[in-house]
């Protein structure tokens, strides 16, 4: 009877300490380094997927925000010629393996957010306007130069909305 009590007791013992982590943190499910910290970002990434993508080049993946304006646009027409008020936002993160889903990549760290707004001009036509965001100690900082903001500005522009079933 004794030899059951101390076989139970030992059972018990190896079977709740590894039910906990080395470090004693409860994991939340959640991917809680991909989205920084900044309201901005953060009301983004509550507007409609447009599309998606990613570049095996440099591990990166991105997806196209809009807002409501935006997303109707995108849907329903294939041109690029945005109306007054629509808002894109491309959000680029580097990516990290899946450790709950074998083979599979998630978004790790936010590399950029490009934000084009389509402001409404003195003549009444809609105006694009592009801003770059870069993470820096979990807030986004506007970037200040114009290199290369037409190329990136009608990259994002002229993407297609993925086909939904």
């Amino acid at each position: 009877m004794k030899y059951i009590f101390l076989i139970t007791a030992i059972l018990l013992a190896i079977i709740t300490t590894g039910c906990f982590e080395s470090d004693h943190k409860i994991k939340t499910g959640y991917n809680t380094k991909a989205s920084p910290d900044d309201s901005t970002i953060q009301q983004i990434l509550k507007w409609k997927v447009i599309t998606s993508f990613i570049n095996r080049n440099d591990s990166s993946m991105a997806t196209l925000y809009g807002n409501d304006i935006a997303v109707t646009y995108a849907r329903t027409h294939i041109d690029s010629t945005y109306p007054a008020a629509a808002e894109l936002a491309l959000i680029t993160w580097k990516q990290q393996n899946d450790e709950h889903w074998y083979g599979a990549s998630i978004p790790a760290t936010m590399l950029t957010a490009e934000l084009v707004k389509f402001n409404t001009s003195a003549n009444g036509t809609a105006l694009p306007v592009y801003e770059k965001y870069l993470p820096k100690e979990n807030t986004l900082s506007s970037e200040k130069t114009n290199t290369g903001v037409q190329t990136r500005m009608h990259f994002i522009i002229t993407q297609h909305a993925s086909l939904l079933p």
